[in-house]
């Protein structure tokens, strides 16, 4: 069972982390969120199996696989309800216990890392200084609302305005969108297991995969 530390070549100089489902363990959180806003509709809730296989960026299509809105007003109003549950909630959850041996691994190794996250920049802020993982990290780039369309223009924008060469860059995270933002950006890829989506869509990617951090 390869660990993110086994997977990341000596040539590596930065690592580009995901931080829900990666670096913190949320997923309990997002499932009882979204069964909370599914029961008040009406709607099935969904289990673990069912959520890691459906889910996706942009969220929006993600919700339109539930039955919720997708589109206009009434995703943003969907959007809303779970983002002020979900941001309310993520105090109460932590570090994957193997989060903090990696990072410090990785610093005594002389790679550098930064953040880059679907989640809104303000409540990432708080979230990685709560977490000890400030002082950690380069830059932590998140993205200007909660409705979590994706973190690709975040991610070049950020490229461009720290003049990294992608050659220098890896990408660290669990789910397909992050292979996305890494092949985007010229990066390479580990995706670990445990987080937002199920194995067999990780694969489908072609990257290494995870067991583990560290």
């Amino acid at each position: 069972m390869p660990s993110v530390l086994d997977l990341i070549p000596a040539s590596k100089k930065h690592v580009i982390w995901d931080f829900n489902g990666t670096l913190v363990d949320d997923v309990t959180l997002v499932l009882n969120v979204t069964n909370d806003i599914l029961r008040e509709r009406g709607l099935p809730g969904i289990d673990a199996e069912r959520y890691r296989k459906l889910f996706s960026f942009p969220v929006s299509n993600y919700y339109a696989k539930l039955g919720l809105p997708g589109e206009g007003e009434a995703f943003r109003a969907v959007a809303d309800v779970f983002a002020k549950n979900f941001e309310s909630g993520m105090h109460d959850c932590g570090l994957r216990d193997d989060a903090m041996p990696c990072l410090l691994a990785l610093h005594e190794r002389n790679l550098t890392s930064s953040v880059l996250s679907a989640s809104r920049q303000e409540s990432l802020e708080a979230l990685t200084e709560q977490f000890g993982l400030s002082e950690l990290m380069t830059e932590v780039c998140g993205i200007d609302d909660h409705y979590a369309h994706g973190k690709i223009e975040s991610g070049l924008k950020w490229i461009q305005e720290t003049k990294r060469t992608p050659e220098e860059l890896i990408v660290v995270g669990d789910t397909a969108h992050d292979f996305e933002v890494a092949t985007e950006l010229g990066a390479s890829c580990i995706l670990v297991s445990f987080g937002h989506s199920s194995r067999d869509k990780l694969e489908k990617c072609g990257c290494p995969i995870a067991d583990s951090l560290s």
